[in-house]
């Protein structure tokens, strides 16, 4: 089979045994090791809440694209934060915290406020950072990106003593004394890897290498790899009105089994703590009286 013709289910079907051994290969009660792990999604709730075809292969790629399918994530956005250290090429610390979006099923842009401590800095630097992702649209994902970083150090200080400077003025003990401001810019290729826990938790490790201004060259040199881990938060749609649950077992459903698009069974926010059974009674109270 060539590449071009990977796609779809038949893409689903390759990584379904890696996936199935990691949850457990059935749904169960957690949606970290569950195939349905993002039932509460309205949009993959639609898809995937139908029951199983009767067929074990039809049924075995469906669970595959259960487990791997974040194609509903686009168009999100949320909130984020991270950090990094490295300890290499320059000994640095890095966080940030910002907003994220998914344009598209497969990309990812986060804006964000950085602050950094870097060998070479006269203090902590602060700034903004502007980033893209490109990632499958997966559970689990590795992604490549650039960002670009910009941020100033301020380095004043203050009088540890009282004295008088060179232009004559009087300084007293705990003077904020002015200071030069360093400025430092860069540009952040990345790799790494992402996985969602929930339909709206996702942690993303990776390394980035921070090219940037005061670079130079053998020892001189002040770029350096930052390993990063980060969780983006995504808020909830309005969509998101309705929970899953089992379809109610009836003959009908059970005929129709055979395919795998069957109508989604949803209960609404007034009926999700109902029994069950009154849900159905409230519903064929609803029908209208059949006709003979």
């Amino acid at each position: 089979m060539g590449i071009g013709r990977l796609t779809g289910r038949s893409f689903c079907t390759t990584l379904t045994w890696i996936m199935l051994s990691l949850s457990s290969g059935c749904a169960s009660s957690g949606p970290i090791f569950s195939t349905k792990w993002a039932m509460d999604d309205a949009r993959y709730a639609d898809r995937f809440s139908g029951p199983y075809s009767k067929r074990p292969l039809n049924k075995l790629l469906r669970q595959g694209e259960e487990i791997i399918d974040a194609r509903f994530q686009e168009g999100r956005s949320g909130l984020y934060t991270g950090a990094g250290i490295a300890t290499r090429q320059r000994a640095a610390a890095v966080g940030e915290v910002g907003v994220t979006w998914l344009p598209t099923s497969w990309s990812t842009v986060r804006i964000g406020a950085e602050g950094m401590l870097a060998n070479g800095l006269p203090t902590y630097l602060t700034g903004g950072i502007v980033g893209v992702r490109l990632h499958s649209p997966t559970r689990f994902s590795p992604y490549v990106g650039v960002a670009g970083m910009a941020g100033v150090a301020d380095t004043s200080t203050t009088a540890d003593s009282t004295y008088i400077d060179k232009q004559g003025n009087f300084v007293q003990k705990g003077d904020r004394l002015p200071g030069d401001t360093k400025g430092l810019a860069a540009i952040v290729p990345e790799i790494g890897l992402s996985y969602w826990f929930t339909s709206r938790v996702r942690l993303n490790v990776g390394a980035s290498y921070y090219m940037t201004t005061d670079a130079g060259s053998g020892s001189a040199n002040k770029d350096f790899v930052l390993t990063t881990m980060s969780l983006d938060w995504l808020f909830s749609r309005e969509s998101e009105i309705h929970n899953w649950r089992d379809p109610p077992s009836s003959s009908q459903q059970s005929d129709a089994a055979v395919g795998d698009e069957s109508k989604p069974y949803f209960v609404t926010e007034d009926e999700r703590e109902a029994p069950a059974n009154d849900i159905h009674e409230a519903n064929a109270m609803n029908e209208p009286p059949a006709i003979h």
